[in-house]
């Protein structure tokens, strides 16, 4: 029996299996044959190759009914679905939304009902009458959002087996994605696009100005802040504070005046400013007006429709605008098939929403 000693990182059988399409220039014996040079230390993706799931296959599994054991079509979906789940874990892990506990999760383009006030209860004397109150109720709908990119990679970076390209070649595929999903989650300047992206948690939240850099205007700035959502009738039963690793740095490094450290709990990966839990992100934007933010949130009123659905195409047969940026009308294009490159398109679906506008607020233009 032939046992792998290799290091077998989450969500790596997701980029081997992307990679072995990607290299297989759509020719299924291919794929079979890269796929097969890990067949000891990922068997799931030489599995999942094998079992050939096709676009046809999966619409018929959204459609009609089956079982893992089924022969038919849905036993095959198995082993995909397995390198997916491996892949969104591995993302999850990575960005604020995967990290938020407490969140209030949905399904995708279901409606659901939502809550914005509580109903009236108070105390009453004898022979008083009661209070009369309604809660306040609407029906929301989380659509199906859906965030696309593409990575060209060289025919060579594909077919190369060492090491160090597969684990640049996995980590590309991984930090594209985190990096916009932190950024659209807690950019202030990300607005709704109607049918086609979610707003930010902080876009239109209350906004505390940064008084300034001592301990005692540090303090000030965060007693506005809790105080910005209580004053709004949030519980803060779930609250986190969300930063910038070079904002929690900075706030580790503050001394008081007998030369200790003024928030010892805070770290560059976390940890707990007033007993709140701290999560960090590189990818945590600076403010509109200027300087870092450090955002407030009461994890239990952001409503989130993360189905963990990942779909993957490559292709050599195109051109394409080598830009971030697409515009329409006439561009500049690069063939792919000219410069030996593929394309890989990666689409990952999830939506997500404010429950009360009050339950975000953050300090702006932070220059600790």
């Amino acid at each position: 029996m032939t046992v792998s000693s290799e290091i077998i990182l989450k969500g790596l059988g997701f980029a081997r299996y992307v990679r072995a399409l990607a290299a297989s220039r759509g020719k299924h014996y291919e794929a079979l044959a890269i796929a097969s040079r890990w067949k000891h230390s990922t068997p799931r993706v030489l599995q999942a190759i094998e079992d050939n799931v096709t676009d046809a296959m999966v619409s018929k599994a959204l459609r009609d009914p089956g079982t893992v054991a089924d022969v038919d079509w849905a036993g095959p979906l198995t082993n995909f679905k397995i390198l997916v789940s491996e892949f969104i874990a591995m993302l999850r892990s990575r960005t604020v939304l995967g990290r938020l506990e407490n969140v209030h999760k949905v399904p995708l383009g279901v409606r659901f009902l939502s809550q914005s006030a509580a109903s009236t209860v108070g105390w009453i004397g004898e022979g008083v009458a009661a209070p009369v109150g309604e809660m306040s109720l609407a029906t929301v709908v989380l659509g199906y959002s859906k965030a696309a990119g593409i990575l060209v990679v060289s025919q060579e970076l594909l077919d190369a087996s060492t090491p160090d390209a597969e684990a640049l070649f996995s980590s590309e595929l991984r930090n594209a994605m985190a990096q916009f999903f932190d950024e659209q989650f807690i950019n202030p300047a990300i607005a709704a696009v109607a049918n086609v992206s979610p707003a930010s948690i902080t876009n239109g939240a209350t906004v505390i100005a940064s008084s300034g850099t001592t301990i005692a205007a540090i303090v000030a700035d965060f007693a506005a802040l809790f105080a910005a959502l209580n004053d709004n009738n949030i519980n803060l039963t779930t609250p986190t504070l969300i930063m910038h690793p070079k904002t929690a740095i900075a706030l580790a490094l503050k001394r008081d005046s007998a030369g200790g450290a003024a928030f010892s709990n805070v770290t560059a990966i976390g940890g707990t400013l007033f007993g709140v839990p701290v999560l960090t992100s590189s990818y945590v934007s600076s403010s509109v007006s200027g300087g870092a933010i450090v955002v407030l949130v009461d994890s239990s009123e952001i409503i989130v429709a993360d189905p963990g659905l990942v779909t993957v195409d490559a292709s050599r047969q195109a051109a394409v605008q080598m830009r971030s940026d697409p515009q329409t009308g006439a561009q500049q294009l690069t063939s792919l098939w000219q410069q030996n490159f593929v394309g890989i398109r990666c689409v990952r679906y999830g939506n997500w929403k404010r429950r009360r506008d009050k339950s975000v607020a953050y300090i702006d233009g932070v220059f600790w």
